[in-house]
């Protein structure tokens, strides 16, 4: 693991950074969460923030990996808007550079608690190419804890940046944790939400194990749900292929968006979670905890509800 002194050494020196991006909006909502609208030199919009992590022990940093997302889940305003484009090495490195100086400028203390930053605001890094490079280039600059959160496309490049994430994984000095979001156990509706073809649980299964064997300590991986009312949930289906000695089980609560409602979707209240809790426990699994800040819920701050109706410009795909 890197030292704690030498880590803020390469934080001060990473955020002299001089960036191509520039900030279009800022929001600072009751301290807790830093929303930030970034643009590109192509003039595609980003969502990004700076926030307090889970139980408000880090800070996180949110941050895009596509301009747009080609995913498009129906509860979610950035796949809502398109997909553009990937977004190059640079500009991801820019993100976290503009994001940690944002933070300052607020009055957070980014020295004071450990610093993740979550490929989590825009796209899927599986998509992207260009990660590796980005992570490559961390390990020496900006050796912060990651995490990379993907819906796991069913797709050459996907499997293919799935591997040279393994391999930056293996030497990273800093904790590293990977998220699937599986959206639903029932495989008709995995496919219904989503524009891209995802990979099936036996694959997905696979891709655990290749995680555990070559990541050294490795965390085991969080499979991700987004669950509203219609969301079809049976952990029967699969605790025999998913083993909970590879993965735990995180739960969150659809928080409305515009798409959502647009599709119908209804959020699910905290007695409704309880129960899916205790019955991801009973199967076997570690629940991680969905913990929300308030003022997310308070201001609906999912992502891309803070850049929506922004232009973009270029043709979508």
């Amino acid at each position: 693991m890197v030292e704690l002194e030498s880590l803020e050494n390469k934080i001060r020196n990473f955020i002299q950074r001089r960036v191509e991006l520039w900030e279009v909006k800022r929001g600072n909502f009751d301290n807790e969460i830093l929303k930030i609208a970034l643009s590109t030199r192509d003039n595609n919009v980003l969502d990004n923030s700076f926030c307090l992590g889970y139980m408000r022990e880090k800070y996180v940093l949110a941050a895009a990996v596509q301009a747009g997302c080609a995913v498009g889940c129906q509860f979610c305003e950035i796949g809502d808007m398109g997909y553009r484009r990937n977004l190059m090495s640079f500009e991801i490195l820019d993100e976290l550079a503009m994001i940690l100086n944002m933070g300052v400028e607020t009055g957070f203390d980014i020295y004071q608690k450990p610093l993740k930053a979550a490929f989590v605001a825009g796209g899927d890094p599986l998509l992207n190419p260009h990660l590796y490079d980005v992570m490559a280039y961390m390990m020496e600059h900006l050796p912060i804890q990651l995490k990379i959160s993907t819906v796991f496309p069913n797709t050459p490049d996907a499997y293919h940046n799935f591997t040279k994430i393994v391999e930056a994984a293996s030497v990273y000095p800093n904790i590293m944790q990977l998220q699937i979001s599986l959206g639903s156990t029932d495989k008709s509706f995995r496919k219904n939400n989503s524009r891209v073809e995802l990979a099936d649980f036996s694959t997905i299964a696979r891709a655990g194990k290749y995680w555990m064997e070559n990541v050294p300590n490795p965390r085991k991986i969080n499979l991700s749900f987004t669950v509203h009312s219609e969301t079809p949930m049976d952990l029967s289906v699969i605790r025999d292929v998913l083993l909970p000695e590879i993965f735990n089980i995180r739960i969150r609560a659809y928080n409305e968006t515009d798409t959502g409602r647009r599709n119908m979707l209804e959020r699910i209240d905290d007695q409704n979670v309880n129960y899916l809790t205790k019955m991801v426990q009973e199967e076997g699994y570690t629940v991680i905890p969905r913990w929300v800040l308030p003022a997310e819920r308070k201001y609906e701050l999912s992502t891309g509800m803070f850049i929506k109706g922004m232009n973009y410009v270029g043709p979508l795909r």
